[in-house]
């Protein structure tokens, strides 16, 4: 349930489900007994201190690119691309 929640935008009630609860009330009780939050609190905090990765080469972007839609690293990515306007992997 912890990687649905922080992984996906599904509701709370579709993971429940996904997970094999059938009430939300009941899965969101039991996810706080065993993480010490909510559901909903978890997701929250999750996405406050999740690591973004650039598409295009997987490298981690740093939050402050992430805040501002990541302008400054987008100028980097004319470097993924070879002259033919192919993708190439990332040689580190």
């Amino acid at each position: 349930m912890a990687r649905l929640l922080r992984d996906t935008r599904l509701s709370v009630l579709e993971i429940s489900r996904q997970v094999g609860w059938r009430d939300r009330g009941h899965a969101s009780e039991q996810f706080k007994r065993f993480a010490g939050i909510t559901p909903t609190q978890y997701r929250v905090e999750q996405r406050k201190t999740a690591e973004r990765h650039c598409l295009w080469c997987g490298q981690p972007v740093p939050s402050k690119e992430v805040a501002t839609g990541v302008k400054d690293h987008r100028a980097q990515q004319d470097a993924h691309f070879n002259n033919d306007g192919q993708f190439q992997q990332s040689q580190t």
